[in-house]
């Protein structure tokens, strides 16, 4: 917000504000049409409005599992296209500084443009007329493993300790960890094993980024020697 009211430019603007801004408006765009087409018709969830009250809602429902957890619809009505859909936003999350959860949209928005670069052929990863640094690119892919092992970890141990379906643990977990609030209705009804994993998870989520970040700058280190280099198969 410095940065616009500063600049009045998006031409003008850092890259990561620029990164900001067009990845938050993408998604939140996305989310509404997602909302909208597939839950259009849902008895259950925006079936018995007006358009007026499922454009108001589908906009609420874009923006709030990447921040403040709010909802106005039953979590369990969702179909699961639009319930995968919805962990996919926990998973982004708000911005870098913020204080919502996820990996952040400018982390997202760094994924996706290395994608977009390595399959155009471009060793160099672009950005708005910008080089990304090669640093930032490592930091991004290493917040991502980090982020989807943790929640590895805590679905793997209660798909064990809990009896509901495998999505909705997945719902619950993406919720604690990107420390939104949302739910499917299980929270209540989870085992003594299961309220401590999502203590944790959300523990996790909430100080787990900046404690990553922290070690990461702490522990780099120059380069004092250059092994050969070598390829190997992927994909």
């Amino acid at each position: 917000m410095a940065d616009t009211l500063r600049n009045r430019s998006f031409r003008k603007l850092s890259l990561d504000s620029k990164l900001a801004i067009s990845v938050s408006g993408a998604l939140l765009v996305l989310g509404v049409l997602v909302y909208l087409v597939i839950e259009l018709a849902s008895p259950a969830t925006l079936g018995p409005l007006t358009f007026g009250e499922k454009v108001m809602v589908s906009l609420l429902q874009s923006a709030t599992p990447r921040s403040a957890g709010l909802s106005v619809l039953d979590m369990s009505g969702l179909s699961g296209a639009v319930l995968f859909f919805t962990m996919f936003l926990m998973l982004v999350g708000g911005t870098s500084g913020s204080v919502t959860g996820g990996i952040k949209v400018t982390t997202f928005g760094v994924l996706v443009m290395t994608a977009v670069n390595l399959v155009r052929g471009r060793e160099n990863i672009e950005v708005f007329g910008r080089q990304l640094s090669k640093q930032t690119v490592y930091r991004a892919i290493t917040f991502l493993v980090a982020y989807f092992g943790a929640i590895g970890i805590f679905v793997l141990v209660m798909s064990l300790t809990e009896v509901f379906p495998i999505d909705w643990i997945f719902f619950e977990v993406f919720s604690a960890v990107g420390t939104v609030g949302l739910s499917t209705g299980i929270t209540p009804d989870l085992s003594a094993a299961g309220r401590v994993m999502i203590i944790a998870a959300m523990f996790i989520g909430r100080l787990g980024p900046l404690s990553l970040m922290a070690l990461l700058d702490h522990r780099k280190q120059p380069a004092v020697i250059s092994y050969p280099q070598e390829t190997v198969r992927l994909g």
